[in-house]
């Protein structure tokens, strides 16, 4: 007879997977998203440095601006002196490697670890000399300071005990002093200095008695292991210094290579060696073939612009997530601007109806009109100066007026104003994010403007530099009314900013504050947005991030990421 499983329990497993597959996607969704943002954002970053120093390169070399992606490339892989440095990096990346191959062969090495944790072990004792000197009765009772002196001084006897050793070690200390210092030489002088060196020690290494050497430090390696058993076992020195685990580290390295020594074929290392050495030669006969080249200093790396030239292609000019062109624009000598067009048109899309709304509003028009009478002003008394040159009276008026105006358009309204012009007439026609960002931060700050003034009905400065330059207007008047013949008056630049500031003054707040209400919730939606870009889902339930990443600007290659 057969049995029949419950339905309920068939569902239970298919909602156990479910929140199994659930839980491992809330896991690692997450962070495959976050590191893809990361990834996107250096990418983009890097790609607008790279247009930049590209453009800027171009320019150096032929004073104007590419057109031409492709010409661009081309011009720059083929520039002989970015192609010299490119070599000198690789001719130095081939002696370094050439170098450390040679020193890190297993006899060497095995060689050097025991030198330098020798020098390592007597260097430690000396610092620690104030500690074992001690008036403590322990320290004294136990003779520590006599003994690590005894010590240090076996420990240089040792060195000095070999002459094959000994000369192994000068040449080779030299070698690694060569390998650290390598750029402060030509690298033909570098290379055969690194062959001279390689083939001294590989002469003195058949020299050296391995066993005796071992023979003789495995006494003394007991002799530390004592010591340093007796400095453990005095709490004053234990808790003041640590010493003892340290030389016991430098000790545990010596014995290694030694048990390294001689455990393998002397002939099979020695084999090792001249075959690195034979590759030193190869590199000096190299240098020698490229005697131009190699006559330059050692340089290890490309400088951060020349790695961003060497590698420009393509890719470079599109954005990683879409696959769009950088916009890249250009000014007078090396003023360059390369921008993310990420989420460009979304945000002029956006913008356009605070455009149209601003455009609209009733104090536009009069105080556009304001403003082209105070540049009619100006042009107009420069022409009455030159007309009276030689009349004192109207030059000192000018210089007056040269003053008042100026001061008139730096009043809160003709500012908000200008910052509101600019935003109508940028917006349109800009390609630049950061450009329309930044006409909706000012844009923000003229409206809380407006919304100050018509509030309280209150124009502040505006009224008093106002009959200021009036007055100074009617002053010109009866300056001009007492010249012979005159026919310059000034009437129709008062009766028109009159005019034009009575219609300034006379739109209510109540009639104009809700639309300014309106137009600043606008404008800081639109602020949020343009500094912290949009989501996207992803598989429906998680979130991405689309973010503009800023721009590379100027003539110093300003990075706008790095001045928020």
């Amino acid at each position: 007879m057969s049995s029949q499983q419950p339905k309920g329990s068939i569902l239970l497993k298919i909602a156990i997977v479910i929140m199994v597959v659930v839980l491992i996607l809330v896991i690692t969704v997450p962070g495959e998203i976050w590191t893809k943002e990361a990834s996107e954002e250096k990418e983009c970053r890097n790609n607008m440095v790279s247009l930049y120093e590209a453009h800027a390169y171009y320019y150096k070399l032929k004073q104007t601006y590419a057109t031409d992606m492709n010409d661009l490339i081309l011009t720059i892989q083929n520039d002989s002196s970015l192609m010299l440095r490119q070599t000198i990096v690789n001719h130095t990346n081939r002696l370094k490697n050439s170098v450390e191959a040679y020193l890190n062969t297993t006899l060497v090495n095995n060689l050097n670890t025991i030198s330098t944790n020798i020098s390592n072990i007597i260097e430690d004792l000396e610092q620690n000399e104030r500690y074992f000197r001690s008036q403590d009765q322990e320290i004294l009772d136990k003779n520590i300071f006599s003994i690590g002196q005894d010590l240090k001084l076996k420990l240089s006897q040792f060195r000095g005990n070999f002459d094959g050793y000994r000369q192994t070690i000068q040449a080779l200390d030299s070698l690694w002093q060569l390998r650290r210092d390598l750029a402060d030489f030509s690298l033909q002088a570098s290379a055969r200095r690194a062959g001279d060196l390689a083939k001294s020690i590989n002469e003195y290494l058949p020299e050296i008695p391995f066993d005796e050497m071992e023979n003789m430090w495995n006494p003394l390696s007991r002799e530390l292991t004592s010591f340093l058993n007796l400095v453990n076992s005095v709490d004053k020195l234990k808790s003041a210094t640590t010493v003892a685990d340290r030389v016991a580290d430098f000790q545990g390295e010596i014995d290694a290579s030694f048990s390294s020594i001689s455990s393998r074929s002397k002939d099979s290392e020695l084999r090792e060696t001249e075959e690195k050495l034979d590759d030193l030669n190869n590199v000096y006969q190299e240098f020698l073939n490229d005697f131009l080249v190699t006559n330059s200093f050692a340089q290890f790396a490309l400088t951060e612009t020349d790695s961003l030239l060497i590698n420009l292609n393509e890719s470079n000019f599109y954005t990683p997530r879409n696959q769009k062109p950088y916009m890249i624009s250009f000014g007078d000598s090396m003023d360059i601007r390369v921008e993310d067009p990420t989420l460009l048109e979304k945000l002029k899309d956006m913008t356009m109806p605070d455009v149209e709304k601003i455009r609209n509003l009733p104090f536009m028009q009069p105080l556009l009109t304001y403003g082209g009478t105070l540049d009619s002003i100006k042009t107009y008394y420069l022409m009455v100066k030159q007309n009276y040159r030689r009349n004192i009276e109207v030059t000192i008026k000018t210089k007056e007026l040269d003053d008042v105006i100026p001061r008139l358009r730096e009043v809160a309204v003709i500012e908000a104003y200008s910052d509101y012009q600019n935003f109508i007439d940028r917006v349109p026609a800009t390609d630049s994010y950061s450009e329309i960002k930044d006409n909706i931060a000012s844009s923000l700050i003229a409206t809380g403007s407006f919304v100050q003034v018509y509030e309280g009905q209150f124009f502040g400065k505006l009224d008093t530099v106002h009959i200021e330059l009036i007055n100074h207007l009617e002053d010109f008047n009866n300056i001009l009314s007492s010249i012979r013949n005159n026919t310059f008056d000034f009437n129709w630049a008062i009766n028109q900013l009159n005019q034009n500031l009575s219609q300034i003054k006379s739109i209510q707040g109540s009639a104009i504050l809700p639309s300014l209400g309106g137009i600043e919730e606008d404008l800081k939606a639109l602020f949020v947005f343009a500094s912290e870009g949009a989501d996207d889902r992803v598989y429906g339930i998680f979130k991405t991030s689309i973010v503009n990443h800023g721009k590379v600007y100027g003539r110093t290659a300003v990075k706008s990421w790095e001045e928020e």
